[in-house]
């Protein structure tokens, strides 16, 4: 059971990496291991030379971000869970560069899966790739809310 759902959680992240961070030629590894009775899981990237290290401790904070969300996504998506999450600022950390890359992965994963993602971003680049975009604006203590017309809508 544990290793079809590591191979299912490696090819989706490993895929996004690919085509968000080319040049890093990472690939996601979750190894399962007992201790203290319990199942728990290593989520590990591996380099070309087949060196595995820490997303957490020896990744930038983009990348951490990009996968973190990735996680949530797949794990929901594998889950009985309905294919929904709403997320504050999941990308907060990603370089702005790569911004357009990763939307466009998440978008198709979200597509592939039918799952929504609500998010809330100060991030132009963010808000410029999402399908659909709402402004919220606060004036005397009284919330509005507007729909945005953006170039994805």
């Amino acid at each position: 059971m544990y290793e079809n759902l590591s191979s299912k959680l490696g090819d989706i992240i490993t895929e996004g990496i690919a085509i968000v961070f080319p040049d890093a030629q990472l690939k996601f590894v979750v190894n399962f291991v007992e201790r203290r009775n319990n199942v728990e899981a290593d989520i590990l990237l591996e380099d070309s030379d087949g060196e595995q290290f820490s997303v957490l401790d020896d990744s930038g904070g983009g990348l951490a971000d990009f996968i973190a969300l990735l996680l949530r996504i797949t794990y929901i998506i594998l889950s009985e869970h309905n294919n929904i999450l709403i997320a504050d600022e999941p990308l907060k950390f990603i370089d702005r560069d790569r911004i357009p890359e990763a939307s466009q992965f998440i978008r198709k994963v979200c597509e592939d899966f039918d799952f929504q993602l609500v998010f809330v971003s100060h991030i132009p680049e963010m808000v410029a790739e999402s399908e659909t975009v709402y402004k919220v604006t606060k004036s005397k203590g009284i919330s509005t809310v507007k729909r945005v017309d953006t170039k994805n809508s």
